[in-house]
Order: C-alpha cells, then structure tokens, then sequence
C-alpha cells in the first residue's frame, strides 16, 4: 500500500492512518523499525506513564499506542491510562515516511543491523514462513523491499539524520542491554521532567524504599517480559546482543558491512555499532 508491504494483522485504514498522521505539538512519539527493542521500550514508557509496575496488571489494556495497529483509536488511549500527561503513540515508520512536526518530541530507537535481521528472522519464519531458511529470509532483508517497512539502512539513517534535533532523542538497544538505569532516566527524559522525578518515587508495588527506577530495572528483564507475554507472543526470544553470531555467515556478515559502508559512511552511523558488528 502506497509502496509499503503490510502485513494481515494491520488494516488499510489503520495503516492509511498512520501514513497521513500529523504529529500534533506536544506528542510523544517513539519510532522504531521491527526488532529494535520496541516492545521493551514500549514497556518502560508505559510504567513511566501509570507510575507503577504494569505487570501487576493487565498490560493488554495499555498497549493501544500503536499507529498501524489501532489507527486513530490511539488518540483515545491517553483516556485509558492514568496519570498520562502527554499523548504517546509509536511506529515502526522512519522520519522518511513518518511526519516531522518540531513541537513534538521523537524517541528513536536502533539496534545493529546484524541483530535486527537475525530477530525478524525469526519471527517471520514463525509468524508466516515457517519453512524459509534464514539463507532465503537474508536475500529478501538485504533487498530492501520484500519485507513490511523496508530497507533498515535508509530507515535507520533517516532517523539518525534528526539526532541533534532537540526534539529527538536516540536509544540504542546495545546500550539498553548494558545501562539500563541510564537508558531509562533518558526515556522519562523524553517524556518530560515530571516523570524524571516519579523515577526516584517509592514504587506502589516495590519492596521497603524500592524506588519506581529500581521496579522498573527488576520487571523490564527479558524473562519477565516473556512470562507476561505469554508463550504465544513471538516478540520476545532471547534479547541477546551479538546473537547473529549464531546464526549468520561470514559471507552474510561481510555483505552487511558492505552495506553499512554504502549507506552509512561519513554519517557517523557507521561508527554507532563497530565493535557488535565485528565478526
């Protein structure tokens, strides 16, 4: 549609939506090509946004910020959430497709590229190929076109383009898995100054002086992220960094880097993921 492949669980109108959205003064968007670290950032806003442990809860009832999936029933969801002073929402489009307004504010998330493709492999072979080999689902994620948001390099660049924008502010999945702690504060940074200092909050659920911070390291881990989730949730698999080692060839890794070289060079984006790229 319009150039992008979707996929059958998003509808023409709501992925229409999402195309045509303009990002009104004050929203909170976070952008995020497939397998970047998404739903784990997803997650921490939303603590952020209800100061307290969402997984004491039921998480489905905040999960409506996202525009291709829910459309315009996301500008409702601010309703639905308490304590939300802002309104959140997030795609998977870059700042290429994507509206760019200056008075709203950008979360963007990326992750080295040979990690994203080995985690979309996956869930692809799961969720619609089940019999493709990772050889076959390599040459249709280097052609940049055969799969739902496109190239990652141009996506991932576009984006990157926009980091010394004050509105924008960029996450990286490698950093998120090392400085956690730090990574947080910067997303309620994003947010705005008022959840900065719920972070230091004893949390609701926490234990004795638990801080909301401290709750939120404990319960954003990977395995309690897959327990909520439920084993029929492909989106959590291992969150390792360095994982493509595992998976992918010499050759394949070689061509990425050649990628990374064509697209990236003298971007400083090149230099982002040198030593988790290095065979």
């Amino acid at each position: 549609m319009r150039g992008h492949l979707i996929t059958k669980y998003h509808t023409v109108e709501s992925v229409e939506f999402a195309l045509d959205y303009k990002p009104q003064d004050g929203d909170r968007i976070v952008l995020a090509y497939p397998h970047t670290g998404f739903h784990l950032v997803r997650y921490i806003v939303l603590c952020l946004l209800t100061g307290r442990d969402i997984l004491s809860d039921d998480p489905l009832k905040y999960t409506g910020c996202f525009l291709e999936a829910h459309g315009k029933r996301v500008l409702e969801t601010r309703l639905q959430i308490p304590g939300c002073r802002c309104r959140f929402m997030a795609s998977h489009f870059s700042l290429n497709v994507f509206a760019y307004n200056t008075d709203a504010k950008y979360l963007i998330i990326g992750r080295n590229p040979k990690d994203v493709c080995v985690s979309y492999y996956y869930f692809m072979k799961d969720m619609f190929f089940p019999d493709i080999t990772f050889a076959e689902f390599f040459r249709k994620w280097m052609s940049g076109r055969e799969l739902p948001y496109g190239d990652y390099f141009d996506a991932m660049l576009a984006n990157w383009r926009h980091r010394e924008a004050g509105n924008c502010t960029i996450v990286t999945y490698e950093n998120m898995a090392t400085h956690l702690r730090e990574c947080i504060v910067e997303i309620a940074t994003f947010l705005g100054k008022p959840h900065v200092d719920r972070l230091y909050e004893r949390c609701p659920n926490g234990m004795g002086s638990d801080t909301l911070l401290d709750c939120i390291i404990e319960a954003s881990s990977i395995e309690n992220m897959k327990r909520i989730a439920g084993e029929s949730d492909r989106h959590y698999r291992k969150g390792i960094v360095g994982d493509w080692r595992a998976v992918m060839s010499r050759d394949e890794s070689d061509l990425i880097d050649k990628r990374v070289e064509e697209v990236w060079k003298g971007t400083g984006l090149e230099l982002l993921w040198e030593r988790d790229m290095k065979w």
